[in-house]
């Protein structure tokens, strides 16, 4: 039924795609327009561990739905978004334009990753910040679980030397 395509497809807690619907759905657009260039973004959530520790596993997951409709927002049409693992979200951006650029795509999400805004727990706004590693299809990688293991690589990367920020792999 298409409640139990819905539950094999999309995450739990935030209605983003799962991590297997959405390598599948990369690689669909990977495949309808191969020489169409790309960027794979995967990004953490930097103070989960603290909202938890603060209020709670329940009010982390209320925090992670929150969040989760940030994504949806950075997402836009073209893109595709989903929820990797417990803090980690990955979107798929084409490069829509011939005159536009990773570097453009690049610095847009930088933009919109750093005006994430504020999310309320508890009656206390918390700053959403996201550290993201991005990698380029096909400069970097050409096949899904690549950009994604590249671009988790520049995440963990951007955790290590520089919170809240973006690296390229």
């Amino acid at each position: 039924s298409e409640l139990c395509i819905r539950a094999r497809n999309h995450d739990v807690l935030t209605g983003l795609l799962n991590r297997n619907a959405f390598v599948y759905e990369v690689q669909g657009m990977l495949s309808a327009q191969p020489d169409r260039k790309g960027v794979m973004a995967y990004c953490g959530v930097d103070n989960l561990k603290e909202i938890n520790n603060l209020y709670g596993y329940e009010t982390g997951d209320q925090y992670i739905v929150a969040v989760s409709s940030i994504i949806k927002k950075l997402c836009g049409e073209n893109a595709l978004c989903a929820r990797i693992s417990g803090d980690e979200f990955a979107l798929y951006i084409p490069i829509a334009q011939e005159n536009k650029t990773w570097h453009d795509v690049e610095f847009d999400l930088r933009g919109k990753l750093m005006a994430a805004g504020r999310v309320s727990v508890h009656g206390k706004a918390h700053q959403v910040r996201f550290s993201c590693g991005i990698a380029v299809y096909p400069d970097d990688a050409t096949t899904v679980n690549d950009l994604i293991k590249f671009s988790n690589y520049a995440m963990a990367q951007t955790k290590l030397l520089n919170r809240g920020t973006l690296m390229r792999f």
